[in-house]
């Protein structure tokens, strides 16, 4: 019987009766070709789990090599047909069958070439096409390939120095499968190679014998043309540079056994003490006695002699044991202080030994960087549950300073901790994943936002069946007319109805809001939720004209709002838990009376601002908060922080810049915005003409809103609708651009352009104009048409009167620009998201000035008159004082009293660094420099650092000076 038929009737066996049937010991028996073995098993569906018993069988009772592709393609589509509870459930029955073919397979390959196929195609091809390797020649390289590498513990590294080739592809694939491989750019310098073969820790390194790298055939064998350089550690050697320095002391050298670097182990020949300072002397003179590689990346000092044998052998285990014994008492000293707790945490972000660590030596001289920075505070953060500031780091970062501002924190702590505490949450808790609430919780989705929608549409059209009755249906330009005319009218009545139905559900859903903890998922919170989403979908509508609409509007929802108050931009929510006196200016801040509280609690908390108060952009009032009359409130602050408030924030406030005349408002200002409103819109109104080219059908009097929804929804109709609104989208924002340039030119040519300080009655007008034609939403349609092409977002700039360098990076939102005119940046500028650059306020219009190299990140802000140096960072948060200037290669970040807080500055020079294990300097290679100053080291480069300037004697970091900002940020010390 042949090897299908035999395969074909043990699947149709019970499976645990396949290895006992004739059937198998027939197919055993046979003993065919292993390939066509695999093929002819059925791996159908309905016969998976047989074929799966078989090939688990078959691979147990004919052991020997199996071909590679083959059986795994094999058990590849057994395994695909399987039921899927039994490739993802360990308790399953067939479980065990899966992980024991699994193993099978697996087990029958040993090694990487066994992948590589025996026949004359090529395998590796050259360029020029001229130099070729076959698969079998290169699976006869591979398996011939040996290095003289001893038994060691751990596979060897192998660096390979070959050109780009079929040589170092070839070569590549033999190492991977013996050894560990690790490329290297023959290439790329001197330097460079030295570094990454350091880098790289090669037992060998591999090269042609010329040195240059170059194939001329296939006759390059690795025992004719490749040089082996070992370059494993010598203990023994370097115990004996150890003792020539510290003859008096016994010296242990082993590798590590956490990452296998040398260690070196220091013991008194006799009892008594070791004098610490014997270390950094070791240090000091082996960095120019051996190589980099070779130096201890630890030294221990053992309290008593090595314990020997008979021999004088020192017992190895006995010192691993001691070792570990000292390590955790060393571990256990530190954590029984506040000091010590900090060295710890210093130690694990910097990868040191406590015992290299000085207590004071600032973080950034001892190998801190910006990013290992913030590793550190919310290490220690974690370990005090305190809330330590940044500048504990950054402004003289000691062990020992960083440790007395921890424990200053931590007595005002508990002195605190007598108090009775708040009430954090509440103690009872919803589910969030309750049927009846998902349902409920679809409301907005699924039924409120169609229905605005629907409604819309049914005004749309009761309007143009309404249309079709008039004179105007019987030609083009009338149709036309009619089209849009119900189109504007649809959203005229929606703009007034949308929001009256959103004051009216809130009142019938929620009432007036109660202060109070409430469980998150309940019945109120539930309530809440609705209202909200509602609010936002029926959104404002016509109450967003003016200040007066907005003022209105929040009284119909519930809040007390007095005379004069102005709410730009102001997010405001839960109204009637708002209070808010005459004369305030809220500008584009948050003042929300929720907030959420622990165990998934809601908090509502009445807020109370009184009369003449002030609030910045992005600050925030919180829940509970009382703010006295007069109270003026910053930029990026909060009412946490009321003892910062000054008087002098009020007139820098963008709400307070001079407002232009009324008269010219009305002649030229709003002729001009509508002309732009038009002109945006011709793109859009050109794709509807189509819509309109024939009349359609006669009108029913009976039904004209049925004949007007049929007209409407006729498919080449639908398809100009669309047309339309791409037009609009694509070609809209160019036309309204066009009209600001015309109107800027005119104006420029008539007045001549714009400076600072303006404050006559035209240049107030002017400046008013382009940002009421083309504010930054509207720039930002057109700009973003261009992708990440951003030097089109700097032309738009230039062209409305900006100075942009070159290479700007501009961020998917923002930065929001006050006077376009007003601002002036550098080369290589990187903008964050959300950044705010503040050109003019109640005190008047000054530019803002930017120079190359600099990075403004998230959340900044820059009022009138700042000018940012070279290569500063203002980092994420950072507030600017008026008229301030930040020097070049300064860092700052967050806001403090009204300005941002100062991390370097450009006069600020980093102290050396101690010890670090993996040294660049190529002085510890060549052996060509000797130390006498400690200065001069190699050991102790420089910092580098954000905002800070760097000093060395080899000058090996100038070049991170030259980096912009934004490539600081992502170069490790």
């Amino acid at each position: 019987m042949s090897v299908p038929c035999l395969l074909r009737e043990l699947c149709d066996l019970p499976p645990m009766a396949v290895k006992e049937s004739e059937q198998f010991k027939s197919l055993v028996a046979l003993n065919p070709d292993r390939a066509d073995h695999l093929a002819a098993i059925p791996t159908t569906h309905q016969h998976s789990i047989s074929s799966l018993y078989t090939l688990r069988h078959l691979l147990e009772e004919l052991p020997g090599p199996w071909p590679v592709f083959q059986l795994i393609k094999t058990y590849t589509r057994l395994y695909s047909q399987l039921p899927d509870d039994a490739k993802t459930n360990s308790n399953h029955e067939l479980s065990s069958l899966i992980e024991r073919t699994s193993t099978l397979v697996k087990s029958s390959y040993t090694s990487f070439a066994q992948f590589i196929g025996c026949d004359g195609k090529p395998a590796l091809r050259a360029p020029t096409d001229e130099d070729v390797i076959t698969h079998r020649e290169l699976r006869h390289f591979v398996d011939n390939f040996q290095l003289p590498v001893n038994a060691l513990n751990k596979r060897p590294v192998v660096s390979i120095a070959l050109q780009n080739g079929p040589l170092l592809a070839a070569t590549c694939t033999a190492v991977t499968t013996y050894y560990t491989a690790s490329p290297i750019n023959p290439a790329a310098g001197v330097e460079q190679f030295r570094a990454e073969i350091l880098q790289a820790r090669a037992d060998f390194i591999l090269t042609t014998k010329d040195e240059s790298s170059s194939w001329t055939g296939l006759e390059m064998r690795a025992s004719e043309s490749i040089q082996c350089f070992p370059c494993a550690v010598d203990y023994t050697k370097l115990a004996s540079y150890i003792q020539n320095i510290a003859p008096d002391l016994d010296i242990f050298c082993l590798p590590s056994n956490h990452d296998r670097s040398p260690e070196a182990v220091l013991a008194p020949k006799a009892a008594g003490a070791i004098d610490t300072n014997i270390i950094s002397d070791i240090r000091h003179q082996l960095v120019s006695i051996i190589d980099n590689y070779m130096i201890p990346s630890e030294i221990h000092i053992m309290p008593h002699p090595f314990q020997k044998d008979s021999f004088e052998h020192i017992d190895v285990e006995v010192l691993h044991a001691e070792l570990e014994q000292l390590q955790m008492a060393s571990m256990n000293e530190l954590a029984a202080s506040t000091e010590g707790l900090v060295t710890k945490a210093f130690a694990e972000v910097l990868s040191l030994s406590p015992a290299d660590i000085p207590r004071d030596s600032d973080f950034f001289s001892i190998g801190g960087d910006s990013l290992r920075a913030g590793r550190l505070l919310s290490m220690l953060r974690t370990e005090f549950s305190i809330s330590l500031p940044i500048t504990a780091v950054f402004n003289g970062g000691t062990v020992t300073s960083i440790a007395a501002h921890i424990d200053k924190m931590l007595d005002s702590k508990a002195e605190q901790s007598d108090q009775p505490s708040a009430v954090v949450g509440c103690t009872e808790t919803c589910s969030s994943t309750n049927p009846f609430l998902m349902i409920l919780q679809l409301f907005p989705l699924v039924i409120f936002y169609p229905l605005r929608r629907a409604v819309q549409w049914t005004i749309f059209f009761v309007t143009l069946a309404h249309s079709q009755k008039l004179p105007t249906n019987h030609s083009l330009p009338g149709r036309f007319l009619n089209l849009t005319v119900s189109m504007l009218i649809a959203r005229i009545i929606m703009g007034f109805v949308s929001p009256i139905v959103g004051i009216i559900c809130k009142w019938l859903i929620m009432g007036r809001y109660r202060e109070g903890l409430y469980p998150m998922w309940g019945m109120y919170h539930t309530r809440w939720w609705l209202v909200q989403k509602i609010v936002a979908i029926c959104g404002k509508g016509f109450f967003d004209a003016n200040e007066m609409t907005e003022r209105i509007y929040c009284r119909l929802m519930g809040a007390k709002v007095g005379k004069n108050v102005k709410l730009e931009g102001a997010a405001i929510g839960e109204w009637d838990l708002i209070e808010i006196g005459d004369d305030c200016n809220l500008t584009k801040c948050i003042c929300r009376p929720f907030a959420a509280e622990g165990n998934t609690s809601m908090y509502l908390g009445r807020i109370t601002i009184g009369s003449n108060c002030s609030v910045g952009m992005t600050s925030i009032i919180a829940p509970g908060t009382t703010m006295p009359p007069g109270t003026c409130l910053g930029f990026n602050s909060s009412s946490w922080e009321m003892q910062d408030a000054s008087e002098e924030y009020r007139d820098q406030l963008p709400s307070e810049k001079p407002k232009p005349h009324w008269v010219l408002n009305l002649l030229f200002t709003m002729p001009l915005k509508l002309i732009g409103l038009f002109l945006s819109a011709v793109p859009w109104m050109a794709g509807l003409i189509g819509m309109v080219t024939t009349q359609g059908q006669k009108v029913n009097h009976k039904a004209p809103l049925r004949s007007s929804v049929d007209w409407f929804t006729q498919p080449n109709r639908i398809a100009y609708h669309y047309l339309a609104l791409a037009l609009g989208c694509l070609f809209g924002p160019f036309f309204l651009f066009g009209l600001v340039i015309l109107v800027k030119s005119t104006l420029d040519c008539f007045f001549g352009k714009l400076k600072a300080n303006s404050r006559s009655t035209v240049d107030i007008w002017r400046a008013n104009l382009i940002k009421t034609l083309l504010p930054e939403g509207k720039l930002h349609r057109m700009t973003s048409l261009f992708g990440q092409h951003y030097e089109a977002t700097s032309i738009a700039l230039r062209m409305l009167g900006a100075k942009i360098g070159e290479r700007v990076y501009w961020p998917g939102t923002g930065p929001s620009i006050g006077d376009y005119h007003l601002i002036d940046v550098g080369n290589d500028v990187v903008f964050g998201s959300r950044s705010h650059l503040v050109t003019f306020d109640g005190i008047g219009s000054e530019k803002v000035t930017i120079q190359g190299r600099a990075m403004i990140a998230d959340r900044v802000y820059l009022l009138p008159g700042v000018a940012v140096g070279e290569r500063t960072t203002m980092g994420s948060g950072a507030l600017t004082k008026r008229n301030g200037n930040y020097v070049s290669d300064g860092t700052y970040v967050g806001s403090k009293a009204g300005d941002a807080v100062c991390l370097s500055t450009g006069s600020d020079t980093k102290v050396s660094r101690s010890h670090m294990r993996n040294m660049q300097s190529e002085d510890t290679l060549t052996n060509e420099k000797k130390f006498n100053d400690e200065k001069d080291r190699p050991d102790t480069q420089p910092s580098i650092t954000s905002g800070s300037d760097t000093e060395g004697s080899d000058g090996t970091g100038d070049w991170a000076q030259h980096l912009s900002p934004f490539g600081r940020a992502f170069t490790s010390s």
